[in-house]
């Protein structure tokens, strides 16, 4: 071959390797320049806040909220029976969920921002009902048992300070007029004058509101004052309103002259001079002044409750020091003795703001006070130091914070809020709890506001719905008056509550008639024109009209119902009904159909008396029945309406001390307990199981027990602080978490992960909580080890170019975790590779790092919400089968479909490695409430009671992909396209360049040899032909 074709073939065969080399490194280069410009994108910085700051944002990814509720359908099967919790699945409900991180700033090396994470949950309202485990009610029995002391302390206190300030001074008086003032003789000459014998008698010998006995005559003595109204007196001993106004008349002198000799004997150094409520208190309780210094007609005794077979010792401070501290804690240290403490102390201590309401919510928070929350917890907190180190220097806080003449002082003082919180409240050495203490208040607290409602409203519900079929407008009740205009009727039947006539306005005009003093009364007139004797006509029973026809209705009734006297009165009927529903069973002229109950009658009644309860359940019930006088005496301060009742009944049934307990309650059995655990439940805490539209559980509802304790006087007990019900979906940005992640920029492999949340690097929670003075936010770590922040992302990126393998981390910051997603597979997701990461299925397993002693698959979040709340994946996936075999959930009403977990509940993520964003998510989780036997649930069937589920997730669309992740598409197919391009270029100089071998080289160089070759030859011959020749 000739020089030219040599260079030819060079040139060739250079331009093939070049491009074979070409072919190779390149989609190595563009993978690198690829990774490099996916690198940069994953970092966040101002200019694609957009994409990373905001959802939908610039990425219109659409992320969903599916809520699942499973509604309760036999919570008090399971709380008295035993049985297993049955549920239905009620939903999805689906929601779209929005972010926006606002107040976004980034330091100054950019390599954090910082800012408010603001999440909003949008959708239509939705009504509709469902009856869910009622985990207020959970939470709240759960806080009762675990009361901080110092609030129970306070509790204890208030509960006593102001009952003693609403009865002691009324008290006082009431014992001063029975003892010096009035008898039966002088009652009934005077006081009486003008009544028949027999209602004479009633009133001077009745046992519970008659004028003879000095406990009962209390209740006269608060009428005249006016500390209440008469109509409960009036109603009661049926007499009209100008026979009680004669009564009052009479009484008045009489309780002037005890005013007067209290005065005398205990108010003369009181800063005013003058007997007042809290002066009477704080000298009783300092000093005891009062009972063991009485007038010369009263027996000393030496304290207030003295004769309260109830009580687990005496409240009074004096007392507490010279016979318990005294005797059992110092009986020999002399600095103790000889101690005084001060009725000007003691008033000053318990100053409290008089006339606190949510629309005025004033309190004092002078850092002296015994009714103040945060007073309290630093007593105790002193008081616990002194006790371990014995150091004189925490009776001196104590001394100097609660004006107290020396560190002898705060011993006793601080050992007698002790003593008052645990024997005194809670009874601690009888077997006594806190749970048990609240238990008997709560019970006797809604048993009593449920008996008055029915008891103040029964009557007039039943008289409206009898009147009303004779009395069908409004005209007919002024027609028969004296001297009414047509203006007057106008005026009076325009007014809103009388222009539609209906059962309501009869009820109205019901307490006209029985509250002929009250403020309504007056303004009838003055908006009608109509006089005080035409009103009192209209009241007229002996008139015709409204009043006859009403007495006609009475009279049905005590025909009906055989009440004792003239007529039916509003005690007797709520106490006929709630001891053996002789009311419902036995309607009258067919108003309503028959029920053991008035809740299945008249909605502003519960279903909560004796005998439904008892016919409910009746195979765990006792099968006594109640008369008349049973059932007043169990519905009377001496016995249900009494907190320390109830709570001692419970001691003696848990200390097995039947002889006790019927001294209270008269049943051979403990079952009646059953009856005070519904009333605790159903009543005090809104039901085992509560219903609530979707809308109030997403977002927010106030259940009563927690406005309540919200809106309640903070020297009661109240608690400022306490927060909105439910999810509480959409709070205000300002009150959004405050959140800090690494963009990126120092070190992509931090690319969004946590830095800070609520300015520590720790998973944290932040609770408003109520210091006695204001709501401030309490901050800390719920686990017994710190979580690192950056163990984890928010789940919508993490580190880009992560290998098919290991883990990636996910926190969560409504469950304050978190959670680790396993490598699984590789898929195609619209064109691009994609790893799809699952939940790691240990992630919810027994861990006492983060207080799970039990079970495997639950997240115990009781110390974040100070309740037995628990998270876990939907039906328990990955847990412990015996949590699915607690309970049983169905798909349909007609419990068909049992549903057991599945694939279907686990959570995962799709991850795009170039990248580092996550494609596709999925959150499954549920929420539960823990359910176990104790005082209040007798049963022993543990189950951890599904609540909700949350399936949360977003998933990026085949268009979407295009066009955010079109470049990084294209740039993944130009790497392998050019490599093949100059792979076939390559290939063509190949082919080219052995072209010119063949031609230029092989197939000349193979002629050549042939031509040797048979020039070779034809030598040969000729050799042998000479050979042959010679």
């Amino acid at each position: 071959m000739d020089k030219k074709w040599k260079i030819i073939a060079s040139i060739l065969t250079c331009c093939t390797v070049s491009f074979l080399i070409v072919a190779i490194i390149t989609p190595f280069v563009l993978l690198s320049v690829i990774k490099s410009q996916a690198q940069n994108e994953a970092i966040m910085t101002s200019n694609n806040y957009a994409l990373w700051g905001q959802i939908p944002g610039e990425t219109n990814t659409y992320l969903t909220r599916n809520f699942t509720f499973f509604q309760f359908t036999n919570p008090y099967d399971v709380m008295f029976r035993g049985k297993k919790p049955i549920f239905v699945e009620k939903g999805p409900y689906s929601y779209q969920e929005k972010q926006n991180f606002t107040d976004y700033k980034f330091n100054d090396d950019d390599n954090i921002v910082t800012f408010r994470a603001w999440i909003q949950t949008v959708g239509e309202k939705i009504n509709e009902k469902i009856t869910f485990a009622n985990f207020v009610a959970l939470g709240a029995w759960h806080q009762l048992q675990n009361t901080e002391p110092a609030v129970m302390a306070l509790q204890v206190f208030s509960s006593f300070y102001f009952e003693l300030k609403k009865f002691f001074y009324p008290t006082m008086i009431s014992q001063a007029v029975i003892s010096s003032f009035l008898n039966e003789d002088t009652a009934k000459k005077t006081v009486l004058n003008g009544l028949s014998l027999d209602k004479q008698n009633l009133i001077w010998f009745d046992k519970e509101y008659g004028m003879a006995n000095s406990t009962a005559f209390v209740n006269w003595v608060q009428v005249v004052k006016k500390y209440t109204d008469d109509s409960f007196l009036r109603n009661y001993f049926q007499i009209s309103q100008s026979q009680m106004n004669s009564i009052k008349k009479q009484l008045a002198p009489l309780i002037q002259g005890a005013e007067g000799s209290i005065k005398q004997l205990f108010c003369t150094k009181s800063p005013t001079q003058e007997c007042f409520d809290s002066y009477l208190c704080a000298k009783q309780w300092a000093t005891q002044g009062i009972t063991n210094d009485p007038d010369a007609g009263t027996i000393p005794v030496p304290s207030v409750i003295t004769g309260n077979t109830t009580s687990h010792g005496f409240p009074e401070l004096s007392y507490f020091y010279k016979e318990y501290f005294l005797k059992l804690i110092e009986p020999t240290n002399e600095n103790y003795k000889n101690l005084k403490f001060t009725t000007e102390w003691a008033l000053e201590l318990l100053r409290h703001y008089e006339n606190y309401s949510v629309e005025d919510p004033q309190y004092y928070k002078d850092p002296h006070l015994l009714l103040h929350v945060g007073n309290l917890r630093f007593l105790y907190e002193q008081g616990n130091l002194y006790e371990k180190t014995k150091k004189d220097d925490h009776l001196i806080q104590i001394q100097n914070r609660f004006k107290l003449d020396s560190i002898y002082h705060s011993r006793v003082f601080y050992e007698y809020v002790k003593y008052m919180e645990e024997e005194f409240g809670v009874q601690k050495s009888i077997n006594g709890t806190k749970g048990i203490a609240g238990l008997g208040t709560i019970v006797s607290q809604a048993l009593y506001g449920e008996t008055t409602n029915l008891n103040n409203n029964l009557l007039d519900y039943i008289l409206s719905d009898l009147l009303i079929k004779k009395i069908t407008k409004c005209e007919q009740v002024l027609e028969n008056l004296d001297k009414i205009n047509e203006s007057q009727k106008e005026k009076f039947c325009n007014l809103e509550e009388y222009k539609k006539w209906d059962q309501k306005s009869i009820r109205q005009l019901l307490y006209v008639c029985e509250h002929q003093e009250s403020t309504y009364w007056g303004q009838l007139q003055n908006l009608t024109g109509m006089s005080n004797i035409q009103l009192i006509q209209l009241c007229d029973e002996e008139e015709e009209g409204f009043g006859l026809e009403l007495k006609e209705a009475n009279n049905k009734l005590k025909n009906k119902y055989d009440c004792k006297l003239q007529k039916c009165t509003k005690l007797e009927i709520g106490v006929k009904q709630w001891g053996y529903s002789l009311i419902s069973q036995n309607p009258i002229d067919e108003i309503y159909k028959a029920s053991k109950t008035m809740g299945d009658i008249y909605p502003i009644f519960k279903k909560f008396e004796y005998s439904w309860f008892q016919e409910q359940f009746k195979d765990i019930f006792t099968e006594k029945e109640l008369d008349y006088d049973l059932s007043r005496y169990l519905l009377s301060f001496e016995c249900l309406y009494n907190g320390q009742m109830i709570s001692n009944a419970f001691i003696h049934f848990v200390n097995d001390d039947m002889k006790s307990f019927n001294k209270i309650l008269p049943f051979n059995d403990y079952s009646i307990l059953h009856y005070l655990r519904y009333i605790m439940v159903e009543l005090g805490l809104e039901g085992l199981a509560d219903t609530r539209t979707v809308d109030e559980i997403l977002f927010g509802y106030w259940p009563q027990l927690t406005s309540t304790i919200k809106e309640m006087n903070p020297a009661m007990g109240g608690d400022p602080s306490t927060v909105i019900t439910g999810l509480n979906l959409n709070i205000p940005s300002e009150l959004s978490q405050l959140q800090s992640v690494y963009t990126g920029k120092k070190n992509i492999s931090l690319v969004r992960k946590y830095a800070l949340i609520d300015g520590v690097n720790y998973l944290n929670v932040k609770v408003p909580y109520f210091d006695g003075n204001k709501t401030i936010f309490k901050q800390y770590n719920p686990w017994n080890i710190e979580v690192a922040c950056d163990s984890g992302t928010d789940a919508f990126s993490y580190e880009p170019q992560l290998g098919a393998e290991g883990h990636i981390g996910t926190i969560i910051t409504d469950i304050v975790k978190n959670i680790y997603l396993d490598y699984n597979e590789t898929i195609d997701f619209y064109g691009l590779t994609a790893y799809r990461f699952r939940n790691n299925k240990n992630t919810f397993d027994k861990n006492p790092d983060y207080h799970n002693y039990k079970w495997d698959g639950l997240e115990n979040m009781t110390t974040i919400q100070n309740a037995p709340i628990m998270n876990s994946p939907t039906h328990f996936y990955n847990g412990d089968i015996k949590l699915q075999e607690m309970i049983e959930v169905y798909k349909y009403d007609n419990l068909s479909e049992r549903q057991w977990a599945s694939d279907w509940d686990d959570s995962y993520v799709i991850y795009e490695p170039y990248t580092g964003v996550a494609l596709s998510a999925l959150l499954n989780l549920m929420v539960s409430v823990e359910y176990k036997q104790d005082i209040l649930f007798p049963s022993n069937n543990y189950a951890i009671l599904p609540v909700m589920s949350l399936l949360r997730g977003a998933n990026w669309t085949s268009e979407q992909v295009d066009i955010t992740f079109g470049e990084l598409k294209s740039g993944l197919k130009l790497r392998w396209t050019l490599a093949i391009i100059f792979y076939v270029v390559a290939f063509v100089f190949l082919i080219s360049s052995m072209t010119v071998f063949y031609y230029k080289y092989w197939i000349p160089k193979k002629l050549r040899v042939q031509e040797d070759e048979s020039f070779q030859n034809l030598s040969s011959i000729e050799n042998q032909e000479g050979q042959i020749n010679r």
